[in-house]
């Protein structure tokens, strides 16, 4: 769940989930405690495992809570850069457990041009 929750986050640590509505005062906007709450209820009802960004980058007080209080997966930065280094790492770790049996293919593992034609 990509909750992008920097994008809500208003001062004094408060989330305007009607950021849109232009009608609604920020008076109606939830405090991370009270967001907090709603991450842990919907974790416990629905089969999340990860929330991305769910609290304001600079909300250190609520990230930390959050942390201790849930065992779910919190995602933040780029993906692109975390998700290429985890697989750069599984190979790492592969290539440390098979030690003097691991073995690079080569030019022989690249799909040359007449495999595409």
């Amino acid at each position: 769940m990509d909750v992008a929750s920097s994008e809500i986050y208003i001062k004094w640590c408060k989330y305007d989930l009607n950021f849109k509505d232009t009608q609604t005062a920020t008076r109606d906007a939830l405090s991370g405690d009270k967001l907090l709450e709603t991450y842990l209820t919907l974790v416990s009802r629905y089969p999340i495992v990860s929330i991305e960004d769910p609290f304001d980058q600079d909300d250190w007080e609520h990230w930390i809570k959050f942390r201790s209080n849930s065992n779910i997966q919190i995602k933040t930065g780029a993906p692109c850069r975390s998700e290429r280094l985890a697989k750069y790492n599984q190979l790492l770790r592969i290539e440390e457990e098979l030690g003097c049996y691991a073995s690079y293919a080569g030019n022989v593992f690249k799909p040359t041009s007449k495999y595409f034609t």
